[in-house]
C-alpha cells in the first residue's frame, strides 16, 4: 500500500462497502411491505380457518408423521395464542439474496409442560 494515502485507502474501502451494501440490502418500499403484510395476513387467516379441536390424523398429515418418525399420530389442533412478524424484517435488517420473514407463533399453554 505504499504511495496510497490513508484518505485514498478509506475512500476505496468505503466505496467497496457501499457497493456491497447495495447488493445485499432489501429496500423496504411500500410495495415490498404490502407484499409481506398481505402474505403474513394470508397465513394468519388460513390458520384461523382451522377449527379449534380439529382432529388431525396420520391420513391428513402423512409427511408430518414420517418426519417425526411415528407409526401413527392423532392430535387435536389448537389455535396459536398469537402470530406476529419478528426477526430481521421487524427491525428492517433483511439481507439478500434470500429474503426470509420470521413469524413468532405462541403455542397455547395446554401444549406446554413445566419442563418446556
Amino acid at each position: 500500500m505504499e504511495g496510497l494515502s490513508n484518505a485514498t485507502f478509506m475512500n476505496s474501502t468505503e466505496l467497496k462497502i457501499t457497493e456491497l451494501l447495495k447488493e445485499v440490502q432489501v429496500h423496504h418500499s411500500p410495495n415490498f411491505t404490502k407484499l409481506v403484510d398481505d402474505t403474513v395476513t394470508a397465513v394468519k387467516e388460513s390458520i384461523e380457518k382451522i377449527p379449534n379441536d380439529f382432529k388431525v390424523t396420520a391420513d391428513l398429515a402423512p409427511k408430518f408423521v414420517r418426519d417425526i418418525g411415528a407409526d401413527k399420530v392423532e392430535f387435536k389442533f389448537k389455535k396459536p395464542s398469537f402470530i406476529k412478524i419478528g426477526g430481521s424484517y421487524s427491525i428492517q435488517t433483511l439481507a439478500r439474496p434470500q429474503v426470509n420473514i420470521d413469524l413468532i407463533v405462541r403455542l397455547p399453554k395446554c401444549y406446554l409442560r413445566n419442563m418446556d
